[in-house]
Order: structure tokens, then sequence, then C-alpha cells
């Protein structure tokens, strides 16, 4: 059996959450299974008209569900990472993004793996033609091997904190839904980062080991998650994780952070960042255990056997 992954992103494209996903995907699965990687744009593919279909194809995310029809592709499994631009673009946004191809076709797959139960009911409620029995919950994971506890003295040390106050870390783009806005004027140090934004610009995979464990709790304002990785590695990292009581996130981080229900009142997050820093050891604990159920390799292990049981 030959499995085609189709990436989205470049071969040399800085990492985000959908190039990770993808990476890690296929180097667990290749472990185990014949699977060829294509990037769009990558790979020495200069159009859509090189790839490629295997006898099981993968296409990663669903802003590229297009290319099941214009490929004519058979055992096509879509990864649906979120519906954000089913539910926040209008319709210039859908043009600009190609999302206004995909949405026309997303409903043709043969299976699709949803990041979360929160993602799969979006798919549910707004493709209500996908039979139910196609969507299999696959959640995304993290390198233990990487983001782990590591000595948070020197991690502060690295990057020059030295304030008393709590150093509050924001890992984020700037999209609207994100609402950075919400806590940057919070009473405490404020580290933003992501997509090359913030104090550091794009940060590699060691130095955000680093910065996640030189912060004291990682804040998530956003409305409106698939998953949320930077949760995820956070917890791994043994920081707490204070996160809006929205979409995927309650289902991912649970009781590995605090939850806060109105993100717009300024106090809920002050009293949460005092609630997780007068007992900080504990809450760190239980992030430790929040993030030990997700991995990449079960990851793999569970996306291979929805390839098995469409070869049968």
């Amino acid at each position: 059996m030959i499995i085609a992954q189709w990436d989205s992103t470049r071969k040399n494209d800085t990492m985000s959450g959908l190039h990770r996903y993808a990476t890690e995907l296929y180097i667990r699965t290749s472990q185990q299974a014949n699977v060829k990687r294509y990037h769009y744009g990558g790979f020495n593919l200069n159009s859509f008209i090189n790839y490629k279909p295997g006898d099981i194809t993968h296409i990663t995310t669903q802003s590229f569900a297009f290319l099941k029809v214009l490929k004519n592709v058979k055992n096509c499994v879509i990864t649906i990472n979120d519906l954000i631009p089913e539910v926040e673009f209008n319709r210039v946004q859908k043009i600009r993004e190609k999302w206004i191809l995909s949405e026309f076709v997303l409903d043709k797959a043969d299976h699709y793996i949803a990041i979360s139960d929160y993602t799969k009911m979006q798919l549910m409620c707004h493709y209500p033609k996908i039979d139910v029995n196609d969507i299999t919950v696959v959640y995304d994971g993290v390198d233990h091997n990487v983001f782990k506890p590591q000595d948070r003295q020197a991690a502060k040390q690295k990057f020059k904190f030295n304030d008393s106050k709590p150093y509050l870390l924001v890992v984020s783009s700037d999209k609207p839904w994100k609402h950075n806005n919400v806590v940057r004027n919070l009473p405490y140090n404020i580290i933003y980062t992501g997509y090359g934004n913030g104090q550091y610009g794009f940060i590699s995979d060691g130095d955000m080991v680093d910065l996640y464990n030189a912060c004291d709790i990682l804040l998530i304002p956003s409305t409106h998650e698939g998953f949320c990785l930077p949760a995820v590695e956070a917890m791994a990292c043994g920081t707490p994780v204070i996160y809006a009581n929205e979409t995927a996130l309650p289902e991912v981080i649970g009781y590995g952070g605090y939850s806060i229900d109105n993100i717009f009142d300024q106090q809920s997050w002050i009293d949460a960042v005092d609630c997780i820093m007068s007992s900080w050891n504990s809450w760190s604990s239980r992030a430790i255990l929040c993030a030990q159920q997700y991995s990449w390799d079960k990851c793999a292990i569970e996306t291979l056997a929805v390839y098995d049981s469409l070869e049968k």
C-alpha cells in the first residue's frame, strides 16, 4: 500500500501548527508504512499537476480539500484542523484563502480525521451530508523528548527575566479571534511571540522550549481553536495555562489549566493568575499530567488505523 500525504506548506516553511502536524505525522507513519510526502511547491513540484495519488491519499489540511476533486482521488482522507474559514471568514477572505474552492467539495472525501471532538461536531454541523461514521477523532500530539520541563531559573536567565512579577506568555497569530488585545495590558510581564511577531520574531524549537520554561503561565484568550498545539507544548514543559472556555480548549486542556468564562473581564484574568501563582507547583504538575495523554506516536498509530480501514 502506497500512502500519499499532501501538505499545504512548502518544504522550507517556518514551522507552524499545520506544518508541525504534517511533518510529525509523516516522520512517524513513514516508519511503519510506505508514505510519500508532497509539499505545495516543494519537492520540485511546481503545481498541482505534479501531485500523484497513492492507494490512500491523505490531504493533511481542510484548506486543500479541493484536490480531492481536482485530481479525482480515490480512498481520500482529509484532516480537519478547524473550520475557522467557515465560521470567521467573509466571502472576500474565503476567495483570497482558497476556502471558496474547498467548502464546495469538503463533503466528498472517503474519510475525515478531526483533531478534536469539537472539530468533529463543527464538521457535522456545517456539512450534514457527511456520515458520522466517516469521521475519526485523532488528537494532535507533542514530542515529549523536546517539550519537557527544564531548569526554570536558567531559562529565565537566558531571556533576562529578573522581575518579581509573573511572566505570562502568549503564543499566537494576530487574527481577530485570537483576542490578544484582551491580555496585553494585564499588570504583569507579557511576552508575546508567534508567526514572527512579538519580542523574539521567529523562534526555534529549542528556544521555544526555554521560553515555555522561562514563563510562569501561558495565556490563551482565543475564542476559536480546533486543538491548540501551544497549550499542549506549554503543559508538557510544566507551564500552566489560562484559557478561554471556548471551542476545543476545555476539551484539550481541561484540568491542565484554568478556564475563563468571560475573556473580556480583566479581573477574571488577574484572579486566575493569582490563583495559579499561589500554588504554582500543583498547577504545573497538573499541566504535565494532562500533556502526557498526547503524543505524535499515538497520533500516527491512530491515523494508520484509518488508512487500514479504507484499504480493507
